[in-house]
């Protein structure tokens, strides 16, 4: 191969990546649900898209995913209530989910995005 076809195949590449992480940062990504916390809505592995939003265009019945401060990992909760800029989230299957109940209201900077289904 000579340099040229290298050096564009490598700009490709480059171009490939900025675009996937401008993706990722502004639209949103694909995830998967782990768990039974939100069963029946969400089941577990379902494949599900997180959308980037602004908090403040979030409301009650919003299903968001959760940067937890409280259990150091991502999680899907439903929003029943909001009080100034915090959202308190409860899981739909409330035998087995660790929620707003456990850890309290969460800050809107822990929102990640609103969870779209598949």
């Amino acid at each position: 191969m000579n340099k040229k076809i290298i050096i564009d195949k490598i700009c490709l590449l480059f171009f490939a990546i900025a675009i996937s992480f401008a993706i990722f940062k502004n639209i949103g990504y694909f995830a998967h649900i782990k768990g039974l916390s939100m069963y029946p809505s969400l089941k577990n592995n379902q494949i599900i898209f997180i959308k980037r939003v602004n908090p403040r265009d979030l409301k009650i019945g919003d299903i968001v995913s959760i940067k937890s401060k409280y259990l150091k990992e991502d999680i899907v909760k439903r929003i029943v209530k909001i009080k100034n800029n915090s959202f308190y989230v409860l899981g739909d299957n409330a035998k087995v989910s660790v929620d707003s109940r456990f850890f309290g209201y969460i800050d809107e900077k822990e929102i990640d995005g609103k969870v779209i289904k598949f």
